[in-house]
């Protein structure tokens, strides 16, 4: 293992991800080196904008174009020195011209996985302006960038048809010092091509009739559809189906490896003395010119696809039959594993190690794949992380996920789909509190993706949303800073037993690839520069799930513990060393909570209902004024904090503190910022005013106790979360303050500056504070005033040297934290008309549903019997809505709290609208009421009131009853 510290940087960019790029280089010379770092770290474009200030050509493989465009060829020159940096992106075979003639022509073709290009470019009338020739018409340019596919596209040609254009690809490829592997994660869940042969009803789900019209014009299509139709019909493969549907019909069906691979029966597409592989690229050829007229045969696209899956299943040497249960459906496959596209993409890494080249694998999701197999010789790859934590600019800190109380199944009571509604209310109220701009939102997979955006169009606020696995997702930056996440990257619990030889090793396979796609899906809303908060709701998400995506590090296992029945899955997730910063977890018991921890975290549009209650957050425009201050030296902020001049505290050597009764001079001032004397400050002046608030952010070690690398990890990061929180919710409440790192490791002391004021009213003013923001730390000041011959508590005043350890504080200045400035603007609160609520007597609530009243020896329920009457009735016009506010109210104050129950009164009402409905209920709670007296309701109710045989005295009773008990306000 291999942590770098960061040294000084050469670079013209002083960022310091360049400084740790340019580090690595310095230390890896050539060979294989595997980097780990949290996701949006910013390594892979350091990495490439390093490669290009040293004048190192790199080439720079990526799983998707979008990555390579958005992300590579952008940001890898914004970042480098060089001011014309040329990198070159080797697009797919659709983007050659004569190609996109072709699909403008035929728009079917774009839709094709496949489209060939000629074996020689170089005679082609488009050659100067092509996008495909770019790579050989530009061999000087700095890097180069492309798809794993393009690269095992390139190398697969190159073998079956030498001297043609992809060889001369390869050889300006090869020139290349640096080759650098990009989300290297993704080889290692791979390809696999399955078509469906059973589906719970029907055997043969392929209709192959619908292909009998085209086997006398296409010879090898021909072929591949009597080979497939041979492999249908095999006994072996027949048997092998209803083996698997066997396990798959089990009610235990996700303990067993519901997967059998056997030989191929078939004999091949090619005849005798024909090249298999040159048949097979005639095979292709044949369905380009059948899309281009496939309804005179009456083919759908669909039918088109399924040949390319048939030509994988017909030339692969192995066929897996494997079977999927996924929401009470059953299907069986047949399966190819696509090992030819890693087999190629090991070949050029082979190929590139044998030159001797620098060989950087990155990723922010490594599993436990064995990368070594990439390369010759069991070579035993260097491990790096891309600095402290693989978290140079503490990203991770800036990051809140908010986990659920609960989760959302597949199927059941507590499925997705009988919660839509509640889902759809939660995300439009995060939607109308943060901005739509805002916020992304990510599902499931693509149909629960498109069945959301219905519902939320049918509620009456349209919006997009994407799915785990959409490119999009994956390796590049996002505006939005809020990811509302309907729950993980789940997938059927038999998805990879194809690729597997075990059940053990299937779940393992499948719990990472839930991990890696969740958390580089809700890494798209982090700021990679750390200074923008980002929030995720997690939808669903339990604590635990959330806890096991975001631990990354070396060595990463996956521990699943045994079944045991009506218990949830335990699952653990652990690394041994190296491990990766993770960002701040908080569990939420409810939304409201959620919605609470969310607005403490990063400011939103709209004052959320459930923090008005916070007195400083909301409301400290009415009570204090700033005044600005500028502070032109050191000197200035130690005189601002200098409280009392009589006396100070002095630290000695061993760190303890020795009061001095003398005057605090411009020379004890001037010892202090040099480090030859440490002072400390008294709070309080001798008329118990103070002049500044404190908070102490430490993470100092226990005593008497030893500590695990774990614990300490925990420990600093607890203090880096308390750090930021409160920070933020203090920029959100818009108090200012200063920020001092005060010289032990991970530990701080934010400054509220203040006009003098009463230290009782400080005190009052710092606790609130602290109780709003969440965070427990020491707080000064910690008395409401000192007697007449006492000091009270002092602090270490800023920019001081400890004289025990000698570590020095800085202060945070534009951004960065320093020892010297020239002019600092601070500014100073005036609180003096800030006045502490007064405390109320907490009594004994009952709960409202258990508390019934008993009259005459009869319980009567809450709701009166107009009120229930009414409910029955179409409540139209100005009575019918006065009605509807009435209900709401007694409902709510009988104890019907949950707004989605209260809405749900209504769904019998002929012009229901969910959406309205919703927000109306939310209008008439904005404020507290008691019930609507029988009086009014006579008056204002119209004919929706019938009071006859209404026991109103028993009534009124009950309903005062209820108020007092529950102090309704």
């Amino acid at each position: 293992m291999v942590q770098l510290t960061l040294t000084q940087n050469p670079r013209m960019s002083q960022d310091k991800r360049i400084g740790i790029a340019n580090q690595i280089y310095d230390q890896f010379v050539s060979g294989p080196c595997i980097i780990y770092k949290t996701t949006r770290a910013g390594a892979t474009i350091s990495l490439l904008a390093e490669s290009m200030n040293r004048n190192e050509k790199f080439v720079c493989l990526v799983p998707t174009n979008r990555i390579a465009t958005n992300t590579v060829i952008k940001d890898s020159k914004k970042y480098s020195d060089l001011d014309n940096a040329v990198v070159i992106r080797v697009p797919a075979n659709k983007e050659c011209l004569k190609n996109e003639l072709l699909c403008e022509k035929y728009p079917d073709l774009r839709q094709l996985p496949v489209l060939p290009i000629a074996d020689s470019c170089f005679e082609c009338d488009e050659f100067d302006k092509c996008l495909i020739t770019a790579v050989v018409r530009k061999p000087d340019a700095n890097g180069i960038v492309l798809t794993y596919k393009k690269i095992a596209a390139l190398q697969l040609a190159s073998h079956l048809r030498p001297n043609t254009y992809a060889e001369e690809v390869l050889k300006v490829l090869e020139k290349s010092k640096n080759l650098i592997l990009d989300e290297i994660h993704e080889i290692q869940f791979g390809d696999i091509t399955s078509v469906t042969v059973y589906n719970d009803t029907s055997f043969d789900i392929v209709n192959l009739e619908k292909y009998i019209s085209i086997m006398t014009d296409f010879d090898y299509l021909r072929r591949v559809i009597t080979q497939f139709s041979l492999i249908m019909k095999d006994n072996t493969i027949k048997t092998s189906v209803h083996e698997v549907l066997g396990g798959a019909q089990e009610e235990d069906y996700w303990k067993h490896h519901l997967t059998k691979s056997i030989p191929n029966p078939s004999t091949g597409v090619a005849d005798d003395g024909e090249n298999e592989t040159k048949v097979t690229l005639g095979a292709y050829k044949e369905i380009i010119e059948l899309t281009k007229k496939r309804r005179n045969y009456d083919l759908e696209m669909g039918n088109i696809l399924d040949l390319y899956k048939m030509i994988s299943i017909v030339t692969s040497k192995v066929i897996s039959i494997n079977g999927i249960r996924d929401k009470g459906t059953i299907k069986i496959n047949l399966s190819a594993v696509d090992q030819l596209t890693t087999k190629m993409i090991q070949s050029y890494t082979k190929r590139m190690q044998s030159r001797n080249r620098r060989i950087l694998l990155t990723s922010a999701t490594i599993c436990s794949y064995d990368y070594g197999q990439l390369f010759s010789g069991g070579v035993k790859l260097k491990k790096i992380t891309f600095g402290i934590n693989g978290d140079p600019v503490n990203n991770n800190s800036k990051m809140l996920i908010l986990s659920d109380s609960k989760k959302y199944d597949a199927f059941g009571r507590n499925s997705r789909s009988n919660k839509r509604d509640e889902i759809v209310s939660k995300i439009i109220s995060i939607l109308e509190i943060y901005g739509d701009e805002d916020c992304i939102i990510v599902t499931i997979s693509e149909r629960e993706a498109s069945s959301l955006e219905a519902a939320l169009k049918a509620a009456g606020h349209p919006y997009e949303v994407t799915y785990y696995k959409d490119p999009k997702m994956m390796g590049i930056s996002a505006s939005q800073r809020i990811m509302i996440a309907v729950g993980v990257a789940n997938k059927p619990s038999n998805a990879f037993d194809v690729v597997t030889t075990d059940t053990e090793s299937s779940k393992r396979m499948l719990y990472e690839s839930i991990h890696c796609d969740t958390w580089q899906a809700w890494s798209r809303v982090k700021d990679p520069n750390s200074e923008v908060p980002s929030i995720v709701f997690a939808l669903g998400c339990t604590v635990e799930e959330c806890e096991g995506l975001t631990t990354w590090g070396f060595d990463r296992s996956i521990e699943i513990a045994p079944y045991i029945e009506r218990q949830k899955k335990r699952i653990t997730v652990s690394c041994d060393k190296g491990l990766i910063s993770k960002p701040q977890i908080k569990k939420c018991k409810n939304f409201d909570e959620m919605m609470k921890e969310a607005s403490l975290h990063k400011r939103s549009k709209k004052t959320l209902k459930n923090t008005e209650n916070l007195l400083i957050y909301n409301n400290i425009r009415r009570f204090c004024y700033k005044y600005p201050k500028i502070l032109h030296s050191s000197e200035e902020i130690v005189k601002l904090i200098i409280n009392r001049n009589d006396a100070y505290a002095m630290q000695k050597s061993d760190g303890s503190y020795i009061k001095f009764s003398t005057q605090v001079t411009d020379e004890t001032i001037r010892k202090h910022l040099k480090g030859i004397i440490t002072i400390g400050a008294y709070q309080f002046n001798q008329e118990n005013k103070v002049k500044w608030i404190c908070f102490d952010i430490d993470s100092h070690p226990p005593k008497n106790r030893i500590e695990s690398e774990e614990d300490i990890r925990k420990r600093d990061e607890k203090a880096e979360y308390n750090r930021e929180r409160m920070c933020n919710f203090l920029k959100n409440a818009n108090i200012p303050f200063l920020l001092e790192k005060s010289g032990s490791p991970h530990s701080y002391h934010i400054w509220v500056f203040l006009r003098p004021v009463d230290g009782k009213k400080a005190k009052q003013f710092a606790t609130i504070i602290k109780k709003e923001s969440g965070i427990n730390c020491e707080v000064f000041p910690k008395q409401e005033g000192i007697g007449k011959n006492s000091y009270g508590n002092l602090v270490k005043v800023p920019l001081a040297t400890h004289q025990k350890h000698k570590t020095q504080s800085h202060i945070m200045v534009n951004g960065k934290f320093v020892r010297e400035f020239t002019d600092l603007e601070v500014e100073v609160l005036d609180i003096s008309g800030f006045e502490a609520p007064e405390e109320k007597t907490v009594e004994k609530k009952i709960r409202p549903e258990k508390h019934l009243v008993r009259v005459n020896g009869q319980i009567k329920t809450k709701i009166r019997p107009c009120i229930r009457n009414a409910l029955k009735m179409q409540l139209t016009g100005d009575s019918g809505n006065f009605m509807r506010v009435a209900i709401c109210r007694e409902h709510y104050n009988a104890g019907v709290h949950n707004p989605e129950e209260l809405t749900n009164l209504f769904r019998t009402q002929s012009d229901f609208s969910y959406r309205k409905t919703k927000y109306y209920i939310h209008k008439v709670l904005e404020k507290l009421l008691p019930n609507v007296k029988c009086e009014t309701l006579r008056v204002k109710g119209g004919e929706f009131v019938n009071c006859a045989g209404c026991p109103c005295t028993e009534v009124t009773f009950l309903t005062h009853h209820i108020k007092d008990d529950f102090k309704i306000t």
